[in-house]
């Protein structure tokens, strides 16, 4: 695996104070991947699956960058309006 900058490196990791599980991440990474899969995918409308992971901080780096959201509850669906998502990045994914 390859650390980039502003990335963590195992001993950054080690050090930390925390007792419990927490969530880190890279904002960059998470920019970085998306880009790369619409590398993979030129032309393709891509939706992040917000059921993964609906950390606001994860949501906006995504809509950020281009990103589109599906939904699958009203409660997704008000998380992404309050950061300015658009209806037309928006799909319902659930009966």
């Amino acid at each position: 695996m390859t650390i980039h900058k502003n990335e963590f490196a195992q001993e950054i990791l080690e050090g930390l104070p925390y007792q419990t599980p927490f969530f880190l991440f890279s904002k960059e990474r998470i920019i970085r991947k998306f880009e790369e899969f619409q590398k993979y995918f030129p032309g393709a409308a891509i939706h992040y699956a917000m059921k993964a992971n609906s950390e606001s901080e994860v949501l906006q780096a995504l809509f950020d960058a281009g990103c589109g959201f599906e939904v699958a509850s009203v409660y997704e669906l008000n998380m992404i309006k309050k950061i300015g998502v658009p209806p037309k990045k928006i799909i319902y994914g659930s009966a």
